[in-house]
């Protein structure tokens, strides 16, 4: 499981409540079972958004919805929308697979239980994965894991003036980073 969270979270149940009866007529529209049969996650994201105009404030409500559904919807996405798991709070790990490349703005942030993150591919570094300090407001976060070795990191990270605590936006000294060894 790429995702852990905990789904009595209230902010899952509000979305889970409000949202289910959209999220019922979003899954028998025949563009969104094609995509699920296709496991095109980033096109469902997409779909999403458009099959609810206004109604849906953030990408996040799909994100609950499928969590609750048991989709593991990593596995099959090449790069993480926006807003996909902003302000969860009950979520508490991620583990983003090596398929993923990048990862859109604002999709981490203020996910107060988040406490562990392992990110797979170096190419999500390159693609402006931290732009706009990622982690802003992930107050309980423990671990960041670069699940590749040190020399896979892109050169600017190795600079002795690059502060990634300051570029990851991650607030607490207590927070570990690591790489993996070879």
């Amino acid at each position: 499981m790429l995702i852990k969270a905990s789904i009595s979270d209230k902010t899952h149940q509000y979305f889970i409540k409000d949202h289910k009866d959209y999220f019922d007529d979003f899954m028998r529209d025949e563009m969104a079972q094609k995509l699920l049969m296709e496991n095109n996650f980033n096109r469902l994201y997409d779909l999403w958004v458009a099959y609810h105009d206004e109604r849906t404030p953030h990408n996040n409500s799909l994100t609950v919805l499928l969590i609750e559904s048991g989709i593991d919807f990593l596995y099959h996405m090449t790069s993480v929308p926006d807003h996909t798991f902003f302000d969860l709070d009950g979520i508490e790990e991620i583990v983003f697979p090596y398929n993923i490349t990048s990862v859109g703005y604002h999709a981490l942030q203020f996910c107060k239980n988040l406490k562990r993150v392992v990110i797979s591919n170096p190419a999500v570094l390159s693609n402006n994965f931290f732009t706009n300090q990622m982690f802003l407001g992930d107050e309980n976060l423990e671990k960041v894991i670069f699940d590749f070795p040190y020399q896979s990191l892109p050169d600017g990270f190795k600079q002795p003036t690059f502060s990634i605590r300051e570029y990851l936006g991650i607030e607490s000294e207590s927070t570990e980073i690591t790489t993996r060894e070879n």
